[in-house]
């Protein structure tokens, strides 16, 4: 993006790494709330807030709408856990159904054998 668009509209961009990736810290005991409390100090930047998840990043967005008041949210291309109790689950069988047979597959075997996800993600 533009660099006076971005002062014309007084708005930031920031980005971090979650716990254990790129340049941030492993955390073991990080949280969706811890995580979010920290995400929530970055607010301080100006009173209106976004964020976007990508990927894995719209985990973190589902916790940040739990637990700290934003102004939107967006996911982009975001991997969700299927399983996951708190997803509406109408909008996960609209969205499931229109994943190609071979992601729901490989979703099924990350569920239901994750010992062969982590043999296979860790083959050289």
């Amino acid at each position: 993006m533009d660099q006076g668009v971005l002062e014309e509209l007084k708005a930031y961009i920031v980005s971090f790494d979650r716990p254990g990736y790129g340049e941030s810290d492993p955390d073991p005991n990080r949280t969706p709330k811890s995580l979010a409390f920290d995400v929530e100090e970055f607010a301080e930047l100006g009173p209106k807030f976004y964020v976007i998840g990508y990927s894995m990043g719209g985990q973190a967005v589902w916790g940040l709408l739990k637990y700290i008041p934003l102004t939107g949210a967006t996911l982009m291309t975001p991997v969700i856990n299927c399983w996951w109790s708190g997803f509406p689950y109408k909008l996960l069988k609209i969205a499931y159904s229109k994943k190609p047979w071979q992601d729901q597959w490989t979703v099924g075997v990350a569920h239901y054998l994750p010992w062969l996800t982590y043999w296979w993600m860790t083959q050289k």
